[in-house]
């Protein structure tokens, strides 16, 4: 498949390059996801297990790439940087031929879900919203922890703070791995509030479980995929991370009001 093809064929094609040039330094990027599917707890940057299982193949060729790369340093001694980066987000337009940002997973899910209601449907979600007091809203239930959060960090600071990273460590004479995450986790109410904002009049509603969804309802919630992470409530280690970047200041706060204007269609953002 083509995520093994580039993960992991990729990586060992990297690695054999590297034994070519033994006074290269690796960097290896990886992803704060290689946890998986645990949901809680504080994941240290030196944990890389595969006891919970993977959401996504992405999440399981990206694990096993770390794994050749740890026992590629154990083998030859050679100075590592694993960096693992959490999800990447940016309020700026995405230049074209580049891909989408992992948000836009949301506003699709809701835009589909929304798009999807026949007129009975809508009718149906007007009017228990009326009855409910919160007037011509729209509200579309989805399974979700109201308590989970996800580790949203933006792409600029990701990349200055891997460059300063990769910079400090290049005569560490060993593997370092270094969670390149946000200090605070966004929470997933925060991100509901983002989404009410960006569509008017449509509310998501979390449920711990959908009973006699909507067919837009059954389509919101057969996007596993993305609604799997608003599960999470671990966090991350950043102790590597702080010794390498120095006094590089932590991350401003993805907020609401950055998530507003990451959600806005390309068009609609004016560019920084």
């Amino acid at each position: 498949m083509p995520l093994f093809r580039s993960n992991v064929l990729g990586t060992r094609h990297l690695l054999d390059l590297a034994d070519q040039a033994p006074t290269a330094q690796l960097v290896h990027v990886s992803t704060a996801y290689v946890a998986g599917r645990r949901l809680t707890g504080h994941v240290l940057e030196d944990d890389l297990r595969e006891d919970d299982g993977f959401h996504l193949a992405y999440e399981e060729t990206k694990y096993t790439a770390e794994t050749m790369v740890h026992a590629w340093a154990r083998g030859t001694r050679r100075p590592v940087a694993v960096m693992r980066p959490s999800l990447l987000v940016t309020d700026r337009p995405v230049p074209d031929g580049l891909p989408g940002q992992p948000l836009e997973s949301l506003s699709h899910v809701v835009e589909a879900g929304a798009r999807s209601m026949t007129v009975r449907d809508k009718g149906r979600a007007l009017l228990l919203a009326r009855r409910q007091g919160r007037g011509d809203t729209l509200r579309l239930q989805a399974a979700l922890d109201p308590g989970g959060a996800l580790n949203l960090l933006q792409a600029d600071y990701a990349a200055k703070a891997m460059v300063r990273a990769a910079q400090a460590l290049r005569d560490t004479p060993s593997l370092r791995t270094l969670h390149v995450t946000h200090p605070q986790n966004t929470a997933m109410a925060t991100a509901a509030r983002a989404l009410e904002r960006r569509y008017p009049g449509v509310t998501l509603v979390p449920v711990p479980e959908l009973t006699d969804p909507t067919p837009a309802e059954a389509l919101i919630g057969e996007q596993t995929r993305f609604l799997d992470y608003l599960a999470q409530r671990r966090s991350y280690d950043r102790t590597n991370l702080l010794q390498a970047v120095g006094d590089l200041a932590d991350p401003e706060p993805v907020d609401e009001d950055y998530l507003l204007r990451a959600l806005q269609p390309p068009d609609a953002v004016t560019p920084c």
